[in-house]
């Protein structure tokens, strides 16, 4: 809750904007095709693996809310895969 007046925010400034299933769209960070990917609420076992395939790749993987990846928030899960560059930029949206 409270996190689409942010991604909107964010979406005025980007190219484009897509929706993908979890860990594909954390893969394409991975390999250098978009250049984020907001997961808000996700399952463990859809992203654990890509977690360190996005880091060793050069990128990032956080919680939304910058957090250690995969640290669970109540029950659910979030991720933020990014190229790096603009991790802090993406972190910071979501906490205003």
């Amino acid at each position: 809750t409270g996190r689409i007046g942010p991604f909107l925010k964010l979406a005025e400034r980007a190219l484009a904007t897509r929706t993908w299933s979890d860990a594909y769209g954390h893969a394409l960070v991975a390999t250098g095709r978009v250049e984020a990917m907001i997961d808000p609420t996700v399952s463990h076992w859809d992203v654990s693996a890509i977690n360190l395939i996005v880091q060793e790749a050069g990128g990032m993987s956080t919680r939304i809310d910058g957090g250690p990846g995969l640290t669970p928030i109540g029950k659910d899960y979030q991720a933020l895969s990014s190229n790096g560059h603009l991790h802090a930029e993406l972190i910071e949206a979501f906490r205003a």
